[in-house]
């Protein structure tokens, strides 16, 4: 069943205010879909949480994490009529929301689009060391004239110089997006193991286990040779700290320094040469 909510530009404050089903802190699991609307009014999918719908709308792209997407509330960044529909939402129930730019991305602006110096560009770490090249569409990350770091994309480039649109891609559209609460994730170890999805990026691996005012989480051994769950742990136990009436967190990790079949390979040469000096005897 889908519900399709209309939604206001323009609304006035309640008299009295609604209680809402989810509260700041609250974790949910989303599936959505978010549909951009072209010129002629029909509808382009630009981003899904079923990998099954990327590959039938020809999106999918193997970096992307294909599943429910953790969402907390007061801490994920969502439009506000999204979260306005989430907050109240039914678990298993479908959400369609249409919502004008103003509601939106907003409208574009011409004056979010700069010019900036080709040597300014070309100093960025990616192209300095060869690893990206300059073109136009590409998004990059570069300081604006009051030292902000801003996200833009690459409109032209030029001798000597490079216009980047810091415009977001879907301004002065209008969207619409599919919501569907799978779960509301209620115990402290769902919450920790969400936290870790959303700091670093999976939870994948990682075991969680939570005993009175204690928590303990098992790191898988490809995070702990990643340099990024250096920095996502100790936001990670920032959060808990913030979040929860956890006393201790405790980490275990494990190296496996050789897999079996190499001890066993290694045993074998010292074995063959007993029976050797066996049979001269």
């Amino acid at each position: 069943m889908t519900e399709e909510v209309s939604v206001e530009s323009k609304t006035e404050a309640p008299s009295t205010e609604k209680p809402q089903k989810y509260k700041d802190g609250d974790f949910i699991l989303l599936n959505s879909d978010m549909y951009v609307y072209t010129a002629e009014n029909t509808e382009t999918l630009v981003m899904t949480t079923s990998r099954e719908l990327a590959e039938k709308e020809k999106i999918f792209s193997p970096e992307m994490n294909y599943k429910p997407e953790v969402v907390c509330f007061g801490r994920t960044k969502l439009l506000p009529k999204v979260e306005e529909v989430l907050r109240n939402a039914e678990t298993g129930k479908t959400y369609e929301i249409v919502l004008e730019p103003a509601d939106a991305y907003g409208e574009r602006k011409a004056e979010l689009i700069r010019t900036f110096p080709l040597n300014q560009v070309l100093n960025l770490p990616e192209f300095r060391d060869g690893r990206e090249t300059l073109e136009v569409g590409k998004t990059i990350t570069i300081r604006d004239e009051n030292g902000v770091q801003r996200e833009g994309k690459i409109v032209t480039v030029t001798a000597g110089r490079v216009r980047i649109d810091f415009n977001h891609p879907y301004a002065g559209k209008k969207v619409k997006f599919k919501m569907k609460v799978e779960k509301a994730l209620h115990t402290e170890t769902e919450k920790i193991g969400g936290l870790i999805e959303m700091v670093y990026g999976t939870n994948e691996g990682f075991e969680v286990e939570v005993h009175g005012v204690d928590a303990k989480i098992k790191v898988p051994e490809r995070a702990i040779l990643d340099l990024k769950w250096v920095t996502a742990k100790a936001r990670l136990i920032l959060e808990i700290k913030q979040r929860f009436k956890t006393r201790k967190v405790i980490f275990t990790e494990e190296y496996l320094l050789r897999k079996e079949e190499e001890k066993k390979e290694e045993k074998q040469p010292e074995t063959e040469k007993k029976g050797e000096t066996e049979n001269k005897q």
